[in-house]
Order: structure tokens, then C-alpha cells, then sequence
């Protein structure tokens, strides 16, 4: 039973160091997220002055935009109006904005879920050799391991904490911005309806 311990001992000792780089590689990408979500941000701030009266506009008649901005969105309903006479092609352009999103949503609920998980990793792995430097006296070892057990808790809250919140953030403005296209190609679809009926009258 001692020789199956060791190994145990060993095996989770070596995934020590693992868990930490996997944390902080998790750590750095939560602020790169961060600050793409803060410059997303920004970026929705400028789209309302343009893109939310076009679509205020698209409620009483169908025009072409001509969007400048960088966003996923307006470059999107700018490329929706090149394939004004192709359904196929149209719903090719929301399938595609529609799997950019959810790649993005999916980095985020990876973070809020495995940032605490390996967190607690990094928490128990070091309270095995903590409690061997108690049992032996040495309180210097004992104090180093709880350390790293706490400040590995600390992080991995801290990334899941961003990893939820920002997930929850894109989730709304991927709603928004999905119901908004999908509007877009049900206004196009129609107009095209009517051309239709009017060239067989």
C-alpha cells in the first residue's frame, strides 16, 4: 500500500509544474480576451452611430449600406449586399458569423470552466508535501507549499471570473448582432419576392 502511495505522490508532484504554466498560459489569454472584449467594446460604441440608425432606416425600406468600420458586423452586412440576388450565398455569410462567434464563446466558457478546475489542482497537489514538512517539522517547506496552493486558487478564480463574465458580455451582442443579420436576409429574401412577382405580372 506505501509502494502504491509513492506513485500517487509522484504522479500528482510531477503534474505541479504543468498546472502552474497551464495557469498562467490561461491567465495571459484571459486579459488578451480582456482587452479584445475592451476594444469590441469601444468598437460597438461607434457602430451604434452608424449601424443602429441603418437598421432603424431598414424597418421602413431596404437600402445598401456602406459601413467603414472594422466590425465583424458591418463588414458582414456590407458582404451580405454582394450576394443580393443568391440565398445560398447570403446564409453562407451568417453560418460564417454565426461559427466566429460561437469559436470565440467557446474559448471563453473553456477559460471560466478549467480556470478553477485547474486552479484546484494547484491547490491540492502542493497540500500533500505540506502536510509531510508538518508531520516532519519543517514548517519553512510546509509555509512555501501553502503558498503555492493559495496564490494557484487565487488565479484560477481570477480567470474564471473574467472567462464567465466575458462570456456572458459576448453572448448579448452576439444575439444582438445574429438577429440583426438574420433580419437583414429575411428583408432581402422578401424584396426579392416582390421582384419577382412583379416581372411575372
Amino acid at each position: 500500500m506505501d509502494y502504491v502511495n509513492k506513485i500517487l505522490f509522484w504522479i500528482s508532484s510531477g503534474l505541479m509544474f504543468p498546472t502552474v504554466v497551464a495557469l498562467i498560459v490561461m491567465f495571459v489569454l484571459s486579459l488578451v480576451k480582456l482587452g479584445e472584449n475592451y476594444h469590441a467594446f469601444i468598437q460597438r460604441v461607434k457602430q451604434k452611430k452608424t449601424i443602429k440608425p441603418y437598421i432603424e432606416e431598414l424597418k421602413k425600406e431596404l437600402i445598401q449600406p456602406n459601413f467603414a468600420s472594422d466590425s465583424v458586423l458591418a463588414a458582414s452586412i456590407n458582404e451580405l449586399f454582394t450576394f443580393e440576388d443568391s440565398m445560398v450565398r447570403r446564409e453562407r455569410v451568417v453560418a460564417e458569423f454565426e461559427a466566429k462567434g460561437r469559436k470565440s464563446l467557446s474559448m471563453l466558457k473553456n477559460l471560466a470552466k478549467m480556470g478553477p478546475v485547474v486552479g484546484l489542482m494547484g491547490t491540492l497537489i502542493p497540500m500533500g508535501p505540506a502536510l509531510v514538512g508538518l508531520s516532519s517539522g519543517d514548517i519553512a517547506s510546509m509555509a512555501n507549499n501553502m503558498q503555492m496552493a493559495f496564490a494557484t486558487t487565487v488565479v484560477g478564480l481570477i480567470i474564471g471570473g473574467i472567462g464567465f463574465v466575458l462570456q456572458n458580455v459576448q453572448q448579448k451582442w452576439f444575439a444582438e448582432d445574429y438577429a440583426t443579420l438574420v433580419f437583414i436576409v429575411d428583408l432581402m429574401q422578401e424584396e426579392n419576392e416582390k421582384k419577382t412577382k412583379s416581372v411575372l405580372k
